[in-house]
């Protein structure tokens, strides 16, 4: 797949690692020309500044122009002060709530850039991600209320019991406090309760410990902590490339035979298909060829996958259309609106969300397969 120069470019330097032949393919990509505003701007869109900006300033200052290189710098400061004000959130929140007694894990964030990098600044961190069980809820959430914390104005008027019926239905809660990182309590990993179901128990038996200076981060283990990744990815479309990126480099740290064991488990779990859009994703944009862990069953899935969309390029868009829904309907890929942001954001070059390519995706199905 012919991907623009700039995004290409972005991928390379998202290495944490540029090896010789990395860096002399990099330096290809900026001899025939990069448009550095288009570049920067595929950049901050990813969540990639932090490792882009480490590569150029150590492998390829001469090559940025000047004005541009002090952009992204300034860009890669701010991630840094937004990640030492979460790294200070995350202490301050796990020592409240293991000081009452509650058990709660942190999962993306600050705690999966020190579990991937051992450096909480590493990784884009945004909001914070807290998982505690259906029952404690309540009181995780007036411990946030103690702390300063309030729920999203979407949520602030429910009573007790519209809250208890939101929970059936949601996985999640957001809550905000003034000059703080939005909180997200989450109760379950994804709306649909018979996808991962696995109890909150279980989570916290074989959880790990992370340490951000003295104070211990309980998070998911590695199989449970890569299921939130996974889900978490599909659920929104795969539109922040960073989220593969910690798939990718979570894979490197597996030792022989524990994927397998992960694949496995995913598909007991009902949530194979959302492992199979992973690997298909990072097969065409990161070049990562399929682990050897990976069945043949499901290895032949994501390759005819990889062949048909590669096809639907220079294929009408009625029949772009039938073969999305045949892997929709037949491949087990329960979320393919991705194509759509393949086909605008990087394929065009526009600069849409994430959700506006879904909503074009499927407006064009309805037009070509006639869906009411």
């Amino acid at each position: 797949m012919n991907l623009p120069s700039e995004l290409s470019l972005v991928f390379l330097l998202s290495r944490f690692h540029m090896d010789g032949r990395a860096r002399i393919k990099a330096r290809s990509f900026m001899e025939k020309g990069i448009d550095w505003v288009t570049f920067t701007r595929y950049m901050r869109v990813h969540r990639l500044t932090g490792p882009v900006y480490s590569n150029l300033a150590r492998h390829f200052p001469a090559r940025v122009p000047r004005q541009q290189l002090m952009a992204i710098k300034a860009m890669d400061q701010n991630h840094i002060k937004r990640g030492l004000n979460n790294a200070g959130q995350v202490i301050r929140l796990s020592s409240a709530f293991r000081d009452k007694g509650i058990p709660i894990l942190f999962c993306k964030g600050v705690s999966l850039s020190i579990r991937l990098y051992q450096n909480p600044l590493t990784r884009h961190s945004g909001d914070i991600d807290l998982l505690v069980s259906t029952k404690n809820v309540q009181v995780a959430e007036a411990l946030l209320f103690s702390l300063g914390y309030r729920r999203v104005a979407s949520l602030k008027h429910m009573d007790a019991g519209q809250f208890r019926q939101y929970m059936r239905l949601r996985f999640h809660a957001q809550y905000r406090a003034k000059g703080l990182p939005l909180v997200e309590l989450h109760w379950r990993f994804c709306n649909n309760r018979q996808m991962f179901p696995v109890r909150f128990a279980d989570l916290w038996r074989q959880r790990q410990i992370v340490y951000l200076g003295r104070t211990e981060i309980p998070i998911p283990g590695d199989t449970h902590n890569l299921a939130f990744l996974f889900i978490h990815g599909t659920k929104h479309g795969w539109e922040r490339f960073f989220w593969l990126k910690d798939i990718a480099d979570y894979i490197a740290l597996a030792k022989p035979g524990e994927l397998k064991n992960w694949l496995a488990q995913a598909r007991e779990h009902r949530i194979g298909h959302f492992a199979m859009e992973g690997f298909f994703l990072l097969e065409r944009f990161y070049g990562s060829r399929l682990h050897p862990d990976m069945d043949n069953t499901s290895g032949w899935q994501v390759r005819l996958a990889a062949k048909i969309v590669s096809c639907t390029w220079s294929w009408n868009d009625r029949l772009s259309g039938i073969l999305a829904l045949f892997l929709h309907k037949v491949l087990f890929f329960n979320r393919f609106h991705y194509l759509s942001f393949i086909r605008s954001q990087v394929r065009s070059r526009s600069m849409l969300t994430g959700t506006e390519a879904h909503s074009e995706f499927y407006e064009r199905f309805k037009k070509f397969i006639k869906w009411k």
